[in-house]
């Protein structure tokens, strides 16, 4: 049986082997900055050991006050779990992008809970990013409880 489970800013669907799900929230001020157009969070421990990647969901929650990109990835600036194609950050509210994993389906992780990389990208400057929110959800199989 399923379980949610409120873990702050982050929630689990289920918790043993199967179909689940992974959300975080984030603002651009949790995002740091690389010094470049991008601006990347370290989502540690984002799935489970021997995880199977499926897809993802991004969805605006608030509007971003310049045009960007978000891509979700196994290391910081790539995006696997965007499909390899870029998602642009909308304008409108509520808007979601649901992307299959890049090479579905792939296992992730094989030796401790994978991490997730989320890149907020600029055409020119991170910095000029000062406004816009963003909720990223995992679709993965854990093939063992965690």
């Amino acid at each position: 049986m399923s379980t949610k489970q409120n873990l702050g800013y982050q929630y689990v669907v289920g918790t043993g082997a199967g179909i689940m799900t992974k959300t975080i929230e984030l603002s651009v001020a949790a995002f740091t900055d690389g010094a470049g157009a991008d601006g990347v969070y370290t989502w540690a421990s984002a799935v489970p050991k021997h995880a199977i990647g499926l897809g993802s969901v991004v969805e605006t929650l608030t509007t971003f006050n310049v045009a960007t990109t978000v891509l979700v990835g196994q290391t910081s600036a790539e995006d696997e779990w965007t499909a390899n194609a870029a998602t642009a950050a909308t304008t409108t509210i509520g808007t979601k992008i649901v992307s299959i994993y890049a090479t579905a389906p792939a296992v992730v992780t094989t030796t401790s809970a994978g991490t997730v990389y989320v890149t907020i990208r600029h055409a020119s400057d991170f910095t000029l990013v000062t406004a816009g929110k963003i909720r990223v959800t995992l679709i993965f199989l854990a093939t063992q409880p965690y």
